[in-house]
């Protein structure tokens, strides 16, 4: 009971609720290998909300179980999580190095539907690092093998993905293309992702839009500062979609901490950010 209803609140995006019943369903499981899904999904969770160290040191669990048990499946599906939890904690080497040996492993195995998500990982990784080449080659990658497994969720996303990094290199052209190409595929699937509504000028809207966040963004930087806000890391609020955090540059564990993050970005009511540093400057937006 508490595993399905916890399923299906994360599938519904409500992370935190969805965490109170895995822990619930984890409490009363006995078979090892249910464990080790409940305690992944966990994990997946945790990242999401922000709280990448929760989510580490319960892959890291499920890794040491996997080896001591030689249940190779999960001790993929572990690195594979560990990963993700390592890059959302800023970690982007060590992140690098396992999604590496993952690619080259289902690359190996021909798992092609595996393949397209380490590739989409890859992608927001090496954007992440500002190395915009790799992370475009791999979206490419990713959306090559979604295509050959016919799944248009992942093959939506990695369209986003490239779309992120063409916006961020300054092609906005390939931007509006792989968005309006992400958003045919979600609107089929009846997926509410809002990028692109029906009659807008798409160059016009993802380009004001963008400019007049990060606008309203300094300026509630410059209220706060004016406020004498001690700047270290925090929510300053919510510009259009996007919600507004000071963060360190280069970022550390602290700005992964749920309570300097906003409220709307970890449950999920946004899902798009604004960064400054500490002296009001951009550091990123997505």
């Amino acid at each position: 009971m508490f595993l399905k209803k916890a399923e299906k609140l994360q599938a519904q995006g409500l992370f935190k609720p969805a965490i109170k019943q895995y822990l619930l369903a984890l409490k009363k499981e006995t078979v090892l290998e249910t464990k080790l899904d409940i305690m992944l999904s966990l994990a997946s969770c945790y990242r999401t909300l922000g709280e990448a160290a929760k989510s580490l040191k319960l892959v890291c669990e499920v890794q040491k179980l996997s080896q001591d048990f030689e249940l190779d499946d999960y001790l993929i599906l572990a690195l594979q999580e560990k990963a993700m939890a390592l890059r959302a904690g800023g970690e982007l080497w060590e992140s690098l190095k396992i999604l590496n040996q993952l690619f080259k492993f289902y690359t190996d195995v021909k798992d092609f539907a595996a393949l397209s998500y380490v590739a989409w990982a890859l992608g927001g990784v090496y954007r992440l690092q500002g190395e915009f080449k790799k992370s475009i080659k791999n979206f490419n990658i990713a959306i090559v093998n979604a295509k050959k497994v016919g799944d248009k969720s992942s093959l939506a996303y990695a369209y986003c993905g490239l779309a992120g990094v063409s916006r961020i290199s300054g092609d906005i052209d390939g931007c509006i293309n792989n968005y309006k190409l992400a958003q045919n595929l979600f609107a089929k699937s009846n997926d509410n992702f809002g990028i692109v509504k029906k009659g807008d000028d798409v160059r016009e809207n993802i380009v004001n839009e963008r400019s007049s966040s990060v606008l309203c963004a300094l300026d509630l930087y410059r209220q706060a500062d004016s406020e004498g806000m001690n700047f270290s890391s925090q929510c300053l609020g919510v510009c259009g979609d996007f919600v507004v955090d000071v963060v360190h540059d280069p970022r550390n564990e602290i700005d992964d901490l749920i309570e300097n993050q906003c409220g709307d970005y970890n449950s999920g009511e946004i899902i798009r950010f604004i960064e400054l540093n500490q002296e009001g400057e951009l550091v990123r937006i997505e």
